[in-house]
């Protein structure tokens, strides 16, 4: 894995900017929904029912959606560095940068074992594991 790049100061002011701007609009969200619904009813006479149809300002609703915007361009800005989509120029980029390709482990691995090799071990072993024994 490639290590990640520094983040720039100003990168992390829009983070912590959009943030809290994030935090606003959710407290004001929250706060016009919570006075609304504890608004008493224009006449005493009749029953008070909260409108779910009631919907938030315009102000809270753009605020909601810039905050959004400039965390997410912040979060992309102060993110890991692209790799190149093309599997050559990555594979190559690799070999460049570390001394190996993608399938290093592939070719560093050990071989298949020779399994007539091990049985004529094997045959040679009790045998002399036998001859031992006689004696």
């Amino acid at each position: 894995m490639s290590n990640p790049t520094p983040i720039s100061i100003g990168t992390k002011l829009l983070i912590l900017f959009s943030s809290v701007l994030l935090a606003h609009s959710i407290y004001s969200a929250h706060e016009h929904t919570h006075l609304y619904s504890t608004r008493p009813p224009p006449q005493a006479s009749t029953s008070y029912s909260p409108n779910p149809q009631h919907k938030l300002p315009l102000d809270i609703i753009l605020e909601t959606i810039i905050s959004v915007s400039l965390l997410s361009i912040g979060i992309v800005l102060s993110g890991w560095e692209f790799r190149p989509i093309q599997w050559r120029k990555w594979a190559g980029q690799l070999e460049r940068e570390k001394g190996q390709g993608p399938y290093e482990f592939l070719e560093s691995r050990l071989g298949f074992i020779d399994i007539r090799a091990k049985r004529s071990e094997f045959a040679s072993w009790v045998k002399e594991h036998e001859a031992t024994k006689a004696t």
